[in-house]
């Protein structure tokens, strides 16, 4: 990127004078979070442009040390980058988090950084009732004064890219690159590829819904641990467990055409308006299928919240692919005979069709050792027992919550049709009714090798 310095900061830089010299960084942490924060290098703050730059040695709270590599430059459509390091005590915190948490949750990806380089010519020396000295800490103001000629201040815009690979990530520190622009050349096009996942971020422009109109707040109920958080909300009523087959689901027949004899391994799940249960029990077909077979899978049996189920089959144990999507409830799979569709796609790990499942929980103590710290976790599953919610969380949390702390939360998406509302005709059903917006290709045929 091309540097410009104004001739206020031209003739400073010829007249030889004595100067301090700072970093300024804008970080930027993307959508949905749209945050910004100002960090100096300096062990004062600075003050520029009216924005206070903070330093680690001068806010109460603690604000990340900071350091940099040498900037690497290069010409043409050669991308430059610069390593950043934060040093950051406990109670470091942004977005009521502490910092390196953030960068641990992904919270920095893509996020933009400018680093303004900026040339300080007087101390910021103040009376200390017999004589001037620097023995007070105060601000320390960038631009440089004008009397030197020309319009424009001390400062320069060094560099400006946007977060890229984390490369390291402990407990007081972190690392990671800061790549320039033309690393977005770097890119595979298109940017949207045709997929059967929502290529939309739950709750950005493209999705359309609205993070504070699905936030819901509370207390937590007593018997929570540190990570299962009881909560008196009811939106996984009716929610069913995975399918239970009575008998062996698998069925063959013959075909006519030439198929060689192979096994098969089945999971189903359920799908509701909430998203897709656990996988069931992992049948099989006992030994081969017979040359010239291929085989069925009758529908799980009919419970109350699914009208809907997947099915998952692959030749090998835990390798099974989704064939078809929302089946309804009663209607059987059907194999062709061409064989099994390698989606890809396999099984959820977890349920998906809790409420909560995917969404982020953030606790605020309000009393104990952390008493008025927050801390967020990302919700793998949640539950409702006839009384109240079990939230489990994929990291456990520093202490255990009580009654006296209180929650808030927003649900996930699993980037699925059947999530976002068009389980149903039109965009109604689902746990969003947000089908106009769905931007995936459920429907889309597999790959086929032709000749």
């Amino acid at each position: 990127m091309s540097k410009s310095a104004s001739p206020a900061l031209i003739a400073f830089m010829q007249s030889g004078l004595p100067f301090i010299g700072a970093d300024l960084y804008t970080i930027t942490l993307v959508q949905p979070y749209n945050y910004t924060f100002y960090v100096t290098s300096l062990d004062r703050n600075v003050i520029w442009n009216g924005q206070v730059y903070t330093s680690l040695g001068q806010t109460a709270i603690g604000a990340p040390a900071i350091q940099r590599s040498k900037l690497s430059m290069a010409v043409g459509l050669e991308p430059s980058k610069i390593d950043l390091e934060f040093f950051a005590i406990p109670g470091t915190k942004i977005l009521n988090q502490e910092i390196l948490v953030t960068v641990a949750q992904g919270l920095w990806a893509n996020a933009s950084v400018t680093v303004r380089r900026a040339w300080i010519t007087a101390a910021p020396w103040t009376y200390n009732g017999t004589s001037y000295g620097p023995d007070v800490p105060r601000n320390w103001n960038s631009p440089l004064t004008t009397n030197l000629g020309g319009a424009g201040d001390g400062t320069l815009v060094w560099f400006a890219g946007v977060v890229g690979k984390v490369t390291e990530l402990g407990p007081l520190n972190c690392k990671m690159e800061v790549r320039d622009q033309l690393w977005l050349l770097n890119r595979p096009l298109p940017k949207n590829l045709y997929g059967i996942g929502c290529y939309h971020t739950l709750f950005d422009t493209g999705c359309t819904l609205s993070k504070a109109s699905y936030t819901v707040t509370g207390s937590v109920l007593s018997g929570s641990t540190t990570t299962q958080i009881l909560i008196n909300q009811s939106q996984d009523m009716g929610v069913p467990g995975p399918p239970v087959y009575g008998s062996n689901p698998i069925t063959i027949s013959s075909t006519g055409y030439t198929l060689p004899p192979v096994q098969y391994f089945v999971v189903a799940t359920y799908v509701t308006a909430l998203g897709e249960t656990a996988p069931s029990a992992e049948w099989t077909y006992p030994g081969d299928v017979p040359a010239n077979n291929v085989i069925s899978v009758a529908s799980p049996p009919s419970v109350s919240g699914a009208s809907f189920w997947n099915v998952y089959v692959g030749n090998e144990s835990d390798e099974e692919q989704l064939q078809q999507s929302v089946i309804p409830i009663g209607t059987a799979w059907h194999e062709s005979t061409n064989g099994l569709s390698l989606t890809g796609i396999g099984p959820p790990s977890f349920p998906t069709n809790g409420y909560w499942s995917l969404g982020v929980i953030t606790i605020t103590y309000g009393s104990g050792a952390l008493s008025g710290q927050s801390y967020s976790g990302f919700i793998e599953t949640s539950v409702w027992n006839g009384s109240s919610t079990t939230i489990t969380v994929r990291v456990p949390f520093p202490q255990v919550p009580t009654t006296s702390d209180s929650w808030s939360a927003f649900p996930g998406c699993d980037k699925r049709f059947s999530t976002c509302g068009v389980i149903s005709t039109g965009s109604g059903g689902g746990k969003y009714a947000n089908g106009a917006h769905f931007s995936g290709f459920s429907f889309i045929p597999v790959p086929e090798t032709g000749a």
